[in-house]
């Protein structure tokens, strides 16, 4: 990869640059390189390559920022661009949301709205977890009328759809569409039955929880953090026995969820068994070894 670059950075064949350069900037967005990536870049913009300029390679350069955290210079690429396509838009915006920008996210798509670019299903599904993170309800249900005029009703968009409603205390309209997805998979389910331990209903969460056709991790704990959420500490570490002996691993949000449980139930064994049980796994992040110290 390394040969590769230094070769690329030694010619000056704009053709050989267009194909080469964008499989290798590929390579180092999936390997979240930045340093290679940034390389790419300031040698095509210094050389002034025409392809540099292009949308479809100004996106690449995006979406490479923004998978490297570096939100700073995704702007600046999305901010210098002449001219932008849906992908340019739904790239930013999904990268504000995932990192913890979701108003950010919602400016843009407000932005995108202006500018005429019409919204796809990969927007819409992108930006109805802002609306849910920020409890935007009037915003997600005017969201969700432009995805019904617009037949974008997609299983991947009613999953957001539900998740937002949900979030957003509307678990009445969360479940009425939760009803109407012709093929549930586990995050439409996840998200119902967060949903309904988000808003206090253990009864109905434990119910759809039985009736999962398939759980994995995420379902598991959305069950246990539901109930710690809602003080019921006996349940959540009844329902982490039961998760490891249907065999599913638990994960970091697992163990985050579960501690804080045997600290309030001075569980030491149990707890010491957990502590054994991250070091094996390798799951000792800052966020763990804090709820470690704590129990």
């Amino acid at each position: 990869m390394k040969e590769a670059l230094h070769f690329l950075l030694k010619t000056n064949n704009s053709i050989v640059n267009y194909y080469a350069y964008s499989q290798l900037l590929q390579t180092f967005i999936s390997k979240k390189a930045l340093l290679q990536s940034k390389q790419i870049h300031s040698h095509t913009t210094h050389k002034g390559f025409e392809f540099a300029a292009a949308i479809f390679f100004q996106n690449k350069l995006i979406s490479m920022y923004a998978k490297c955290s570096n939100l700073v210079e995704s702007r600046r690429v999305f901010d210098d661009m002449t001219e932008r396509d849906s992908i340019s838009w739904n790239v930013l915006i999904t990268a504000y949301r995932r990192h913890g920008f979701p108003r950010e996210a919602l400016k843009l798509f407000h932005q995108m709205q202006r500018t005429g670019i019409q919204s796809d299903q990969y927007t819409f599904s992108s930006i109805l977890p802002a609306c849910a993170k920020t409890r935007s309800l009037e915003k997600g249900v005017e969201i969700h009328r432009s995805i019904m005029e617009r037949d974008f009703l997609s299983d991947v968009v009613a999953n957001a759809l539900v998740d937002m409603y949900a979030k957003c205390g509307s678990i009445r309209k969360a479940r009425e569409l939760f009803d109407k997805i012709p093929q549930r998979d586990v995050f439409s389910w996840t998200a119902m039955i967060a949903g309904y331990t988000q808003n206090g209903v253990l009864d109905e969460a434990l119910k759809l929880f039985e009736e999962m056709p398939q759980r994995n991790v995420i379902s598991w704990n959305a069950m246990i953090a539901g109930y710690v959420q809602n003080g019921f500490v006996h349940m959540a570490l009844e329902t982490f026995k039961q998760m490891q002996l249907a065999g599913v691993e638990p994960d970091a949000t697992t163990f985050v969820s579960i501690l804080p449980v045997c600290a309030q139930m001075r569980a030491l064994q149990q707890g010491m068994a957990i502590h054994q049980s991250i070091m094996e796994k390798g799951f000792l992040l800052d966020v763990v070894a804090s709820a470690l110290i704590d129990m």
